[in-house]
């Protein structure tokens, strides 16, 4: 303030010096000398000075230049081709300042922040010496949002009118060193009219740019703005800025946003408001407020935002980014969000939170504590969501079920393991529906730790397929290979109908409890399922094994065996049993079972084998025993096998195994078991006769 009033009476000592020596050329170097005494900085002026008379005195000055402060570099903080002031004497006179139109023509300024954070705008005039307290006068702490009072304006600049402001072909260069963006704006132009304190003042302005050599802007503002007499409070009104941009680096180009609002600021009290605040690029909008507060050192600011419903497909359209294929056409349509926020000691609240995609909404709060690492503390809620209708279509249109090697190589792609070792989030995420691969969970409740490198989510529990599901998974990227431990258990599932929709696998039925305890390890899915390790146990109660009947089958096999055409099949392709279990070592991505077992009231069965899940076959030798009887199981009663071990032996992919049952090994290993006990009791039999022949030989 102090500034702007000396730089005023400066000016009208400058002018009124100049009408009365008449010939301002001669003074000049006492004017330079006067500018750079206020400022701290050297005025050259290299045209001449010309003079206004009566009823307008002024001053007209060609090519002056301001130079900048040490350090800044030898260009000119401030030059013009063309520069014009004059004001109304008989007002003068009577003690008021009425100044004409100022005329600037192509004025060149150079704002510099050099690599400490200094402007070179903050050094005009010398620094104010501040006044010795006494010892005895300790310091007044202001209340909060207050400032101290500013010096008021002399009554002559408060009752001051400027005729208007022209500024033509102006540049303007930011260089900031200490963050290393440089932008250049050209070809400004600026008109206000009827410049007064305390009342409306229209302006409009337009220009073009470039940012960092790399994106072009162009841009107009108009609007409405107004400054008390003391310089504390101004407002702007019908703030319009529309911008263009275009680069190699934007979306599509080129894209134009424009930004409407009410603006206000309260110097005294450190409060400053946007209102009525709209901004529409991309074929979205946003609307909001937002009110701010500075109080010492520290900001702090609320609002309010509203995103009205939009098309993402449109959006990505007009950004010209590729449209995702999905599955549902009719998915990204459908979006909006709304959400209130607060702004205190550099944490940023977000509550509450609505956001819409289609037909999930997700609600809630969030709280990011700094915007370095980040830091996010977050509670929210999403009533529902299928992910499958985001996926890529399948060739027949329909989702096809990907094999787990498959699926990893889907996902294929480096963890970002620079983000996860900096992440810091505390939260919790509850989800009413998803689907996912085929699977319908319901209920899922998450929560989520990450600090150091170090990612939990637990606890994790859902309900799915009439059971549940509680959860406990880590990564640990704090060495350079990241590292995963799993803890998972289902309980109570119906297998049937999760095996169809995750895997279109329909052959097994049953209520099923499942264990895992595994670690895994590396940076890309494709390398998790072959580093697999750990241990697994599953049961099955009360199901079906589908298309394979193994009563039927060992029918069959013992019709063969016996050189008999097989059995009619009778009854449905199917394996009942009343419970099937086992316990899985996994290593490498090969599941190994040794202690395989099965019940039914026909059949026990043990047994082992391995799974290769990378390459999705399966190899188990099986031995069944009948305990029980086959009459009405649709064919003859198999009593002769009962307790026999008939050996089974499944091989192939894990979706179509195929089933042997060697019935004519086993018959031929019956006959030599048959045959060498003949042949021991013969020669048995053959001792004990000559034992008696012998005994009687001798007793004669």
């Amino acid at each position: 303030m102090i500034a702007i009033t000396g730089v005023l009476t400066l000016l009208i000592i400058v002018i009124t010096a100049v009408i009365v020596l008449v010939d301002p050329n001669d003074y000049r170097d006492e004017i330079e000398r006067a500018v750079a005494t206020q400022t701290g900085r050297e005025l050259a002026m290299e045209g001449d000075l010309k003079l206004m008379f009566f009823p307008w005195i002024g001053l007209q000055v060609n090519k002056v230049q301001l130079a900048d402060a040490p350090g800044f570099g030898p260009a000119p903080f401030l030059q013009a081709d063309h520069a014009q002031l004059a004001l109304k004497l008989l007002p003068l006179l009577q003690g008021n300042l009425v100044l004409d139109t100022l005329m600037l023509n192509q004025p060149r300024v150079h704002l510099i922040r050099n690599e400490q954070g200094l402007g070179n705008w903050q050094t005009f005039g010398r620094p104010p010496q501040a006044p010795k307290r006494p010892p005895e006068q300790p310091a007044v702490d202001l209340e909060p949002g207050v400032q101290p009072q500013a010096q008021p304006l002399p009554a002559i600049l408060q009752a001051a009118s400027l005729a208007g402001l022209r500024i033509r072909d102006g540049r303007v260069t930011w260089d900031d060193r200490q963050s290393g963006q440089h932008v250049v704006i050209t070809s400004l132009n600026t008109t206000a009219e009827d410049i007064r304190l305390g009342a409306p003042i229209s302006i409009e302005s337009d220009w073009q740019g470039q940012i960092n050599d790399g994106m072009d802007i162009g841009g107009k503002l108009t609007g409405t703005v107004m400054a008390d007499p003391q310089l504390q409070h101004f407002d702007a009104r019908d703030l319009d800025l529309a911008l263009n941009v275009a680069g190699v680096d934007i979306p599509g180009g080129k894209q134009q946003l424009r930004l409407r609002a009410q603006a206000a600021a309260d110097l005294g009290q450190a409060t400053y408001r946007l209102t009525e605040l709209r901004l529409d690029a991309a074929g979205v909008q946003i609307t909001g407020q937002l009110s701010a507060q500075q109080a010492k050192d520290a900001v702090t600011a609320t609002g309010q935002l509203q995103i009205p419903e939009f098309s993402p497909r449109e959006v990505l359209q007009r950004l010209g980014m590729a449209v995702p294929n999905t599955d549902d056409p009719d998915v990204l349509k459908r979006a909006s969000a709304q959400t209130e926020f607060g702004y205190h000691g550099g944490a940023l609240t977000i509550e509450p939170l609505t956001v819409r995609m289609d037909d999930s909404v997700l609600t809630g709060q969030a709280k990011l504590r700094n915007f370095t690492g980040p830091a996010a503390d977050f509670d929210l809620s999403l009533n529902g969501i299928d992910v499958d209708r985001y996926r890529p279509p399948s060739r027949e249109g329909k989702q096809a079920a990907a094999t787990p090697a498959e699926t990893a190589a889907a996902g294929a792609g480096q963890l970002p393991l620079t983000t996860l070792r900096s992440l810091d989030l505390n939260g919790r995420l509850r989800i009413g529906t998803l689907k996912v691969n085929g699977a319908t969970i319901s209920d899922a409740d998450m929560t989520v730790h990450a600090k150091d490198g170090r990612l939990r989510v637990h606890p994790l529990t859902a309900a799915l397929y009439g059971g549940t599901y509680r959860g406990d998974m880590q990564l640990d990227a704090t060495g350079k290979t990241p590292r995963i431990e799993l803890n998972e258990q289902l309980s109570g599932i119906q297998a049937g109908p999760l095996l169809t929709d995750v895997a279109s696998f329909q052959k097994l039925l049953g209520t099923t409890d499942f264990n895992l305890r595994a670690t895994t390890h590396g940076a890309a899915p494709e390398d998790w399922l072959q580093a697999l390790t750990g241990l697994a146990r599953f049961t099955f109660r009360d199901g079906t094994v589908k298309g394979i009947n193994l009563a039927q089958a060992i029918r069959a096999a013992l019709a063969r065996a016996q050189g008999k055409p097989p059995p009619p099949s009778e009854g449905p392709l199917q394996t009942d049993f009343s419970e099937l279990g086992g316990t899985l070592n996994l290593a490498g991505g090969v599941v190994r079972n040794t202690d395989f077992s099965a019940k039914s009231p026909l059949l026990r069965i043990q047994g082992q084998g391995v799974a290769n899940l990378l390459k999705q076959t399966v190899d188990y030798r099986l031995t069944t025993k009948i305990v029980g009887t086959l009459k009405g199981q649709g064919g003859q009663d198999l009593e002769q096998l009962r307790g026999i071990p008939i050996p089974l032996r499944f091989t192939g992919k894990l979706s179509e195994p195929r089933l042997t049952v060697d019935l004519a090994g086993l018959f031929k290993e019956r006959f030599e078991q048959k045959r060498e006990e003949l042949e021991e009791k013969g020669k048995k039999k053959l001792e004990q006769k000559l034992d008696q022949q012998l005994e009687r030989l001798f007793n004669r």
